[in-house]
């Protein structure tokens, strides 16, 4: 998670070194307070990036090896990789925002087509939408790190409503 922000605990989500053992027990108090009031709200990788195309404009990039770091990340996860469907591999979709129109304030700071996996390079800001956009499944809303991922993102002034 990139630190320093102003979002609970002085941080917000997206997740740039390791965390300390007292991020970690801030981690766990966040989710314990907010987990009950919380519900499954995943969205699909269609989905999430059918909330992208009607907010920024994107360009499809049909790089092999982009595709394949974004399909590298998600099978490399277990928590990513027990999502697929059984023997599925993620069919990734790639794209890169243009530095125009809403997609000025995140430029200079992806997507795949399986439930809602995303890469996102060169953008905390975005990542973060990202995050809020595509919620998280019941799975998702037992773990701790997860849940205060969601809550700090979601609740980070400023953040677009989508």
């Amino acid at each position: 998670m990139c630190y320093g922000g102003k979002n609970r605990g002085g941080w917000c989500a997206a997740v740039t070194e390791e965390p300390t053992k007292e991020r970690t027990a801030q981690w766990r108090a966040l989710w314990e307070g907010d987990r009950d009031r919380l519900r499954p709200d995943r969205v699909s990788g269609r989905a999430l990036l059918g909330y992208l195309q009607g907010r920024y404009e994107l360009t499809e990039m049909f790089d092999g090896w982009a595709a394949d770091c974004v399909a590298g990340s998600v099978l490399e996860n277990a928590c990513y990789c027990e999502k697929l469907p059984a023997g599925a591999r993620p069919a990734a979709r790639t794209f890169y925002l243009e530095n125009s129109g809403a997609g000025k304030t995140l430029c200079g700071e992806g997507g795949d087509s399986v439930p809602g996996f995303f890469t996102v390079e060169g953008s905390t800001l975005l990542w973060d939408e990202l995050c809020a956009a595509r919620g998280l499944d019941e799975e998702d809303l037992q773990n701790f790190a997860s849940v205060a991922q969601l809550v700090a993102v979601r609740e980070r002034p400023g953040r677009p409503v989508g």
